[in-house]
C-alpha cells in the first residue's frame, strides 16, 4: 500500500490519493513453494539413503556370489574331474553296475554345474561384472567343439544335425562366450526337436557383420511368447503333460551376452513348424600379435614343456596335472605362496596355472609378484580357480582365466597356446658324436642314403635339438662325454613322443654283450665300430626312406 498527496495553489492539501495491494496470495504461493522445496529436499535425502542401501546390497550380493562361486565349484570340481578319470578306466576296469552308477553321478553333477553357472552368470551380467576377452577367430572350430559335446544327445534322439559354417569365416568376439551362446541355442533346438528331426546351424558374412542362424523342426513357439522367452525364468510349455526342464535362464543369458558384443538376436517361429533363432555379431578385425604369441614362439630347452601347478588342494593339483599331461606338459606342483615363487624362480616353468584361493588371498600376491619380477614376468600365468574375477586377473598380467570345474579339453586348448611348435624334419638324421672324423663318415653315410645330416656333440645337446625338432632318425655313438648314448636312449624311450623314433647305435669295441642285448630292445640296429658299418648304415637308412615314401608318411611316425 502506498499514498501520494496532491497540494493546492494555496499550499494546503487538496486531497490524498491512496493504492492498496493484497499480497495474501503471493505469501501463500511462497509458503507453498517453500513446502514443495522442503518436500523435494526430503525426497532427495530419502533417495540418497535408498541409493546407499542399493550400493550396500550390490556389494553384499557380489560378496555372496564370490563366496558361493568358491563353495559350490570347489566340491563340483573334484566330483566332475575324478568321475571323468574313473570313467576312462585308466586306474582299473569298472563292471557294468559301476559304470551305470558313475554315469548317474556324472550326469547329475554336470546338470548341477549348469544350473550354478547360469545363476552366477546372470547375476554377474546384471552387476556389470563380465568382461569380454575379444579376439579374432574362426567360428567353424568352435562349432565343431560344441557339436562334439552335444553328439551323445544328437545320437540319442537320432537327429540330423547339419553345420553350414564356412571354414574361412572369421569373427571378432569372446571365444568362450560364443561357445556358450551356440551351446545354449543348439541344445535348446535339439531338446525341443522330436526324434528323427533336423537341426541346422548356418553362418555367413553380411557386410561388416556375421549372421548365425539355428533352425530346427521342433514344436515351434507361439507368437505371444516369442519376446517373453528371452526373459529370466521363462519356460515354454510345449504340452500340458511335459515337465519343464532347466531354469529358464539360457535364452536370457544368450541375449545379454550378445548385447555385450553389440549384437542382436531374434526368433522366427510358428507352432508346429519349428523355430529359427538368428543373431548378428561384428565381423573380422585385424589384430597385432600379442605378448602371449611371442611367449609361445620362444624355444624351450626341454623335451616337454614344464607347467607349475599352484593349488593348495591336493585333489585339484592332481586333476589339473592330469589334464596338463594330456596336453604334453610335465607338471610340477606347489601348494603355497612361498613354494610357488621359489619353484617359479628356480625351475623357470613354461606355464603356471594358479588357484587364486591359495593362503586365502595369497593367490593374488603370487600373480603380482610373478609379474613384477624380471625373472618370472615372461612366464605365462593362466588362472584356473574357483574365484571368478577375470577382469582383475588379466589386469594383473594373467595370460588367461578359467573358472573351475575345468574340463581336460578346455585346459589343453589354453595350454597349447603357450606350447612351442615343434618342427618335423623327417628327411633329416640327427648324428650324435663328439669325434670329427667319425662324424664326417657318418654324414657321408646319411647323405648317401638320401637324408640330410644334423649334428650334436653329446646326449645333452641332442636332447636340446629334439626339444624343437623331430628328425626322421637318430644315429648315435654310445661312447659320448657328459651324457652318453645309453643314458640318451633310455631317456628317449621313456618318452612316448620318441618311443617309435628309429635309433641306430654305434657301440665301442669293448661293449659288453649284456649291454648290447639291452640296446637291441631299444634301437633298430647296433653297429660295432670294429666292423664295416658305414655301408650297412647307408642301406638301413635308405630302407627307412624307401618305406617312408611307400607309406606316404614321415619316418618319425615309426617303422613297421
Amino acid at each position: 500500500m502506498y499514498s501520494n498527496a496532491l497540494f493546492a495553489k494555496a499550499g494546503g492539501p487538496a486531497c490524498i490519493l491512496g493504492h492498496a495491494v493484497d499480497i495474501t496470495d503471493r505469501l501463500k504461493l511462497e509458503a507453498e513453494k517453500q513446502m514443495y522445496l522442503d518436500r523435494i529436499e526430503h525426497q532427495n535425502l530419502d533417495l540418497e539413503l535408498r541409493n546407499r542401501e542399493v550400493e550396500r546390497a550390490n556389494r553384499l550380493k557380489s560378496e555372496f556370489l564370490a563366496t558361493m562361486s568358491h563353495e559350490l565349484r570347489t566340491p563340483l570340481n573334484a566330483i566332475i574331474g575324478f568321475s571323468d578319470l574313473l570313467a576312462e578306466e585308466e586306474v582299473g576296469a569298472l563292471n557294468d553296475p559301476q559304470r551305470s552308477y558313475l554315469g548317474f553321478v556324472r550326469k547329475g553333477s554336470r546338470h548341477l554345474l549348469r544350473l550354478i553357472n547360469d545363476v552366477l552368470d546372470l547375476a554377474k551380467i546384471e552387476a556389470g561384472k563380465i568382461d569380454l576377452d575379444l579376439e579374432t577367430f574362426r567360428p567353424a572350430e568352435t562349432v565343431a567343439e560344441v557339436l562334439a559335446t552335444l553328439e551323445p544327445l544328437i545320437l540319442g534322439k537320432r537327429i540330423h544335425c547339419d553345420s553350414r559354417v564356412p571354414g574361412d569365416l572369421q569373427i571378432h568376439a569372446d571365444r568362450v562366450r560364443i561357445k556358450q551362446i551356440l551351446f545354449n541355442l543348439l541344445s535348446n533346438a535339439i531338446k525341443f526337436t522330436p526324434a528323427g528331426g533336423q537341426v541346422t546351424l548356418s553362418a555367413g558374412q553380411q557386410g561388416e557383420e556375421v549372421t548365425f542362424a539355428v533352425r530346427d523342426t521342433g514344436c515351434g513357439i507361439a507368437v505371444e511368447e516369442q519376446e517373453a522367452i528371452f526373459s529370466e525364468f521363462h519356460q515354454v510349455a510345449t504340452s500340458a503333460s511335459r515337465a519343464r526342464e532347466g531354469t529358464g535362464l539360457g535364452l536370457s543369458i544368450v541375449r545379454r551376452l550378445i548385447d555385450l558384443h553389440r549384437g542382436r538376436i531374434w526368433v522366427e517361429s510358428q507352432p508346429g513348424q519349428g523355430s529359427t533363432f538368428s543373431f548378428v555379431l561384428p565381423g573380422h578385425q585385424d589384430e597385432e600379435p600379442g605378448p602371449a604369441d611371442a611367449v609361445a614362439a620362444a624355444p624351450l630347452p626341454r623335451l616337454h614343456p614344464l607347467a607349475l601347478v599352484v593349488d593348495e588342494d591336493p585333489a585339484a593339483r592332481e586333476l589339473v596335472g592330469s589334464h596338463l599331461r594330456s596336453a604334453g606338459y610335465e607338471p610340477v606342483f606347489a601348494s603355497s605362496r612361498t613354494e610357488a615363487l621359489s619353484k617359479a624362480r628356480s625351475l623357470k616353468p613354461d606355464l603356471v596355472t594358479l588357484e587364486l584361493a591359495v593362503d586365502r588371498d595369497g593367490g593374488w600376491r603370487i600373480l603380482e609378484e610373478l609379474k613384477r619380477s624380471s625373472e618370472t614376468s615372461p612366464i605365462p600365468v593362466v588362472v584356473v580357480s574357483v574365484v571368478d574375477d577375470k577382469r582383475r586377473a588379466l589386469t594383473l598380467g594373467a595370460a588367461g582365466s578359467l573358472v573351475k570345474p575345468v574340463s581336460r579339453e578346455e585346459l589343453a586348448a589354453v595350454a597349447r597356446r603357450f606350447t612351442r611348435r615343434v618342427r618335423a624334419i623327417p628327411d633329416t638324421v640327427l648324428i650324435v658324436d663328439d669325434q670329427a672324423e667319425t662324424n664326417l663318415r657318418l654324414s657321408d653315410a646319411v647323405l648317401a642314403a638320401g637324408f640330410r645330416p644334423l649334428a650334436a656333440r653329446n646326449g645333452r645337446e641332442a636332447l636340446q635339438i629334439l626339444a624343437d625338432a623331430r628328425p626322421g632318425a637318430l644315429l648315435i655313438n654310445l661312447d659320448l662325454p657328459e651324457m652318453d648314448g645309453f643314458q640318451t636312449i633310455v631317456r628317449l624311450r621313456a618318452d612316448p613322443v620318441f618311443r617309435e623314433l628309429p635309433i641306430l647305435a654305434l657301440a665301442p669295441d669293448d661293449t659288453k654283450l649284456a649291454d648290447l642285448a639291452l640296446l637291441a630292445g631299444n634301437t633298430r640296429l647296433v653297429y660295432q665300430l670294429d666292423l664295416p658299418w658305414k655301408e650297412r648304415i647307408t642301406e638301413e637308412l635308405a630302407g627307412l626312406l624307401s618305406r617312408r615314401e611307400e607309406a606316404g608318411k614321415p619316418v618319425l611316425e615309426g617303422v613297421p
